[in-house]
């Protein structure tokens, strides 16, 4: 896995998040959402990149076998920073989801306030708010690290520079900062995360169906087809957020729940099962990296037609503006908005 899929995986990941990224930065699909799924799309680059190196270097290359003799220098520094960033990305793309489900119930629940607040604007503040707590938060973590330049000779007489790496013990609150680092990224990084989530989804699917409903009888008399196109196209972009968040509660919940039973030593699974479970969670986390671009370009058109048009494919469709565009004249009648019956998206 981490020799042979995890590499092609993040070459995948590479190319499909960079199209995902051109796409939604064109004019016309640009807005609020767009803005936080391309954040989501960069995070999940960076994080997929920065570790891959090393993969290609230990399981690819065959000198995984060689770690016990040290790695040169500064390749060690490289590689003990390495999962520490990659963990970092992560939590940005953990918190951009967070963030994207209750932009989504926002606007859901509260359709005319919600759209004037999540601009584009607030849209990219929220995001370098999410980068600045999460550097702040995991800063800690990279403080324990040592490094010192050796050499030593070979068999042959070679002298060989090596690096020695090691932790130095650093106190918090009692406790060594390793633990105080692994309960931070427990609660900070997996546990309050799922949990806001789990919520945000339940009460977004529930304000989806009754919405869904008033809609439908608002317009049952009437013979309005833009109006009940806008709103498809309002329903199948929440849709899309329900299965990215869905897709990442799947991952994440019981990795959460093996880490929880990692940080409170509870000795019920053995070492070689930890090992097993740590690859198989990484290589599940590779696949969510590039899974949203599969639901991009099964569930929205716009987004199809405008990837084809990046590869010179046009395709001679009625212009829409936006991700989710909602045509808000037509949209917002003036009976519907005195009556505030009904809720969009922006």
């Amino acid at each position: 896995m981490y020799g042979v899929l995890c590499p092609l995986l993040a070459c995948t990941t590479l190319c499909t998040n960079i199209l995902v990224t051109i796409v939604f930065t064109m004019n016309r699909m640009r807005s609020p959402t767009t803005i936080l799924l391309t954040a989501l799309a960069v995070s999940d680059i960076l994080a997929a990149s920065v570790i891959t190196p090393m993969y290609v270097y230990f399981y690819s290359m065959g000198n995984v076998l060689n770690y016990q003799d040290g790695l040169p220098y500064p390749l060690c520094i490289y590689h003990s920073i390495a999962y520490k960033i990659t963990a970092v990305f992560h939590a940005v793309s953990i918190w951009l989801t967070v963030v994207l489900g209750i932009q989504r119930f926002i606007v859901v629940a509260f359709p005319i306030p919600g759209r004037r607040f999540w601009s584009h604007k607030n849209s990219i503040l929220v995001i370098l708010l999410v980068y600045i707590l999460v550097l702040g938060v995991y800063s800690l973590w990279f403080l324990e690290d040592r490094f010192e330049e050796r050499t030593r000779i070979d068999e042959s007489g070679l002298v060989i520079p090596y690096c020695l790496c090691y932790q130095e013990e650093v106190f918090m609150f009692g406790y060594g900062i390793e633990k105080v680092v692994k309960f931070i990224r427990l609660v900070f990084g997996q546990f309050f995360p799922c949990v806001i989530l789990v919520c945000a989804t339940i009460a977004l699917v529930q304000k989806l169906i009754v919405e869904s409903h008033r809609i439908l009888d608002l317009h049952r008399e009437e013979d309005n087809e833009v109006e009940r196109t806008d709103f498809r196209l309002i329903r199948r972009t929440t849709v899309m957020v329900i299965l990215i968040v869905v897709t990442f509660c799947l991952v994440e919940i019981p990795v959460s729940i093996v880490f929880l039973i990692d940080v409170c030593d509870i000795n019920i699974i053995k070492i070689d099962a930890k090992l097993v479970i740590a690859v198989i969670s990484n290589f599940c986390l590779f696949i969510t990296y590039q899974i949203n671009f599969w639901i991009y370009v099964c569930l929205s058109r716009h987004f199809r037609n405008n990837l084809r048009r990046l590869f010179r494919f046009e395709v001679n469709h009625p212009s829409q503006n936006g991700f989710h565009s909602v045509n808000c004249k037509s949209y917002y009648s003036t009976r519907v908005l005195n009556n505030r019956r009904v809720s969009t998206f922006h």
